[in-house]
């Protein structure tokens, strides 16, 4: 593609339904290399503004995004597209798929200034976003509710105090080594800084149990949730990552383990690095390297490549779903939001979505309404789905 010019033809093509695979690859491509997503913003606005005024803006954004069961699904299944990678709060890059037929794209754009978004039904007012929530559990049975003004807490041996330093949690016997809990909430993110200097960062209803000090062969953790790990190097004191299906061996390295207890598989995703996985159902693990992730189920272990953005969107501030069914996106919005979701019988829809988590539930919902294939209902915190 060799200017805007041709980006526009282009973008005017796939919104009338008129494009081959070649065109659907060639304006995907660009739109990937548009990292700031300016250039989306203004061919979506000069579509809009090409609407003439006896039109309403709304009925002009529904042609933009309303094409969703139209649009050609034996060229997608013929030929995987890579997809765009633009990140702005207000757009949904959305692919629904029904299990009944074939795989299905949209690149679906929301603009607010110009787009009134019909409000999910609610029996309540939105829920505001919490972040650095997190209690301490001593080993004498104590615990502390941690500074919410502070992001992380830092392990010493002597003591615990917050990682600015200015303030003392706790005085610990520094002869004794006793196991300490750190816990998150529902819609809680905490970071910790472990006796050896590695860095853990929890995500919401998540918890690390851990030594005061590691004076072990091993440096010996254990994991309920997801957290992300950025593990110090020390070839003599691996550190083992304990859940209740897996166990992960890393020297060194950056990964992110998934293991909450309502899926069945847990996911550790490597970054960079090395780490050796093994089902505690099973006598055999596997050595990954970086970019791969790892999926157990039971006593199987599989292995695959991972997508990197998709697993760490929590830890930079987004939902970020790429390919991933409505039965997976529930439980995550359900954690950060503290809702009881229902995932049985919800409909089957696949998303390709990017969503701030700053935002508030009832947008977060109304844009997944937008894609006229889910219907919300939130009645106190219990959250149903339906199809539209």
């Amino acid at each position: 593609m060799k200017d805007k010019k041709d980006a526009y033809k282009l973008f005017n093509i796939y919104i009338r339904n008129e494009y081959n695979l070649h065109q659907l690859k060639e304006i995907l491509d660009f739109f990937a290399t548009d990292k700031s997503g300016k250039t989306l913003d203004e061919l979506v606005d000069a579509y809009l503004d090409e609407e003439t005024e006896d039109v309403q803006t709304d009925q002009a954004t529904t042609r933009v995004i309303s094409n969703t069961d139209k649009v050609i699904s034996s060229t997608v299944n013929e030929s995987k597209v890579e997809q765009p990678h633009i990140k702005k709060p207000y757009r949904l890059h959305v692919a629904l798929a029904s299990v009944l037929v074939a795989s299905v794209l949209l690149i679906l754009y929301v603009n607010r200034e110009k787009h009134s978004i019909p409000q999910p039904s609610m029996n309540i007012t939105n829920s505001s976003i919490k972040h650095n929530k997190a209690t301490l559990a001593l080993g004498n049975g104590q615990t502390i509710v941690l500074n919410e003004q502070e992001k992380g807490i830092i392990v010493n041996g002597a003591d615990i105090s917050y990682e600015d330093g200015r303030q003392e949690v706790v005085q610990l016997n520094s002869g004794i080594v006793s196991q300490l809990v750190l816990s998150t909430p529902a819609g809680g993110q905490y970071k910790i800084t472990l006796p050896d200097g590695s860095r853990v960062w929890l995500n919401a209803a998540s918890s690390i149990t851990y030594p005061s000090s590691f004076t072990d062969s091993v440096r010996r953790v254990k994991l309920k949730g997801e957290a992300f790990f950025e593990v110090v190097k020390d070839t003599k004191h691996p550190l083992i990552v304990e859940t209740d299906k897996q166990l992960v061996k890393v020297l060194g390295t950056t990964f992110n383990i998934k293991a909450y207890s309502e899926g069945d598989a847990q996911i550790t995703t490597l970054i960079t690095g090395s780490l050796y996985v093994k089902p505690l159902l099973s006598l055999n693990g596997k050595i990954i390297s970086s970019g791969q992730q790892t999926i157990v189920v039971g006593a199987g272990l599989k292995t695959q490549k991972a997508d990197i953005n998709g697993i760490l969107g929590w830890k930079t501030g987004e939902f970020i779903f790429h390919y991933t069914t409505l039965k997976e996106m529930l439980p995550e919005l359900g954690r950060w939001y503290d809702l009881e979701v229902q995932v049985d019988d919800v409909p089957e829809a696949i998303f390709y979505a990017e969503i701030s988590r700053s935002e508030k539930l009832m947008t977060v919902l109304s844009l997944l309404e937008e894609t006229n294939k889910v219907k919300f209902k939130l009645d106190g915190k219990k959250l149903s789905v339906s199809k539209d």
